[in-house]
């Protein structure tokens, strides 16, 4: 089903910029690829906040959000290395998505900022966004800087800060009650991180930053 999902949307965006040039239609359908997998990602952290649990396949709403924010950005940069070229290029407007905001809203912003820093193997610019985050008067954005903490030390091999955060999460979540099933819950969050990693072609074991 994910297979047709991200299928259907690659087509429909080959004909939304069929009317725009080679590189804009190019550039649309690699970023409409890479955003539904990044979409994923941050859907994966939104379940677990929500839901107290990730369910692998159910990310077929992620998908579709992260295909039209990430192929519109990419229709874009594919417009602006047209423009260079040929100056009566039209520029195309990007198109927006309400789910991928809401996505975005769920976990914060300062969080998404440092899930895009912990992709990178950026480990300690990552944990101190989510200090900043775990102060927040919003409990899901602090619900999920504990999540992206116990990440980022399960990245980095500390397991005794793995388990402060996830207790820390045990604490003020009214879901997940004990710390077996955080752990269980959090292999399958950093399944989702390793993931991204290869589709940005970065560093699985942050060897080669």
């Amino acid at each position: 089903m994910r297979i047709t999902v991200v299928t259907t949307l690659l087509l429909s965006f080959l004909m939304i910029f069929s009317g725009c040039s080679q590189k804009s239609t190019e550039y649309g359908a690699a970023g409409a690829a890479s955003g539904a997998i990044g979409a994923s990602m941050v859907g994966a952290l939104t379940d677990l906040i929500v839901d107290g649990e990730i369910d692998p396949y159910r990310l077929q709403r992620n998908m579709v959000s992260g295909a039209i924010v990430g192929g519109a950005a990419g229709a874009v940069a594919g417009h602006q290395v047209d423009k260079q070229a040929e100056k009566a290029a039209a520029k195309p407007e990007p198109a927006s998505s309400s789910e991928d905001e809401d996505l975005k809203n769920m976990i914060g912003a300062t969080n998404y900022q440092a899930l895009g820093q912990l992709i990178s193997c950026q480990h300690d610019e990552a944990f101190r966004l989510t200090l900043e985050s775990a102060r927040s008067s919003d409990l899901d954005h602090e619900l999920a800087a504990y999540a992206i903490e116990a990440l980022i030390d399960t990245d980095r091999g500390n397991e005794e800060g793995k388990v402060r955060a996830l207790e820390a999460f045990i604490a003020k979540d009214d879901k997940i009650r004990s710390l077996e099933v955080a752990e269980r819950e959090l292999k399958k969050l950093y399944e989702r991180l390793q993931d991204e990693r290869r589709i940005r072609g970065k560093s699985m074991t942050c060897t080669n930053r």
